[in-house]
């Protein structure tokens, strides 16, 4: 017992000292992705509702967005939260539903994500998701989980596609 506890504090420990160098280090070492930024802007110039619904910390979240200068783009900011109430994907799109005030049947709303997890949440929220292999998954790992198609670049986006779509 006493090495299990060794190992449960060790644990607490290591997820302290990473949040820490995420929170004031970390997540600005990001990079945006070739032609997100203008992906961005030219849906939000076409009228496009964009929000999130990451897995990240929403304190995270914001402050990831704010130091790229693209939350003028953004209605709402949805995200996980730290106390565990919004710790699964299918939890963090409800959570951003409810503050857009929108649903599946209310409005046409499109996922784009890049894991299963994305693919799933969306589903039992009733939405359609993109899948996007710029990210983390596969063309295997999206398909699978029911992505309805797949985009290989962001950069094969034209402004006139926003006019079926709404994120």
């Amino acid at each position: 017992m006493g090495s299990e506890m060794c190992i449960r504090d060790r644990i607490v420990v290591g997820l302290e000292v990473y949040r820490e160098y995420y929170h004031d280090v970390g997540m600005f070492e990001n990079n945006l992705y070739d032609g997100i930024p203008d992906l961005i802007k030219d849906l939000h110039a076409e009228g496009v509702t964009l929000s999130t619904a990451t897995s990240k910390p929403e304190f995270s979240a914001s402050r990831i967005i704010e130091h790229f200068g693209l939350r003028e783009y953004f209605t709402f900011i949805g995200a996980a939260d730290l106390a565990g109430s919004r710790d699964d994907k299918s939890a963090v799109i409800a959570h951003t539903l409810e503050n857009l005030q929108a649903s599946s049947q209310s409005h046409s709303i499109v996922m784009m994500g890049d894991r299963r997890h994305d693919v799933e949440g969306a589903s039992e929220n009733g939405i359609d998701t993109i899948g996007v292999l710029w990210g983390y998954g596969t063309a295997e790992e999206l398909s699978t989980a029911g992505a309805i198609a797949l985009a290989e670049s962001c950069l094969l986006y034209t402004s006139d596609a926003a006019d079926d779509m709404q994120c």
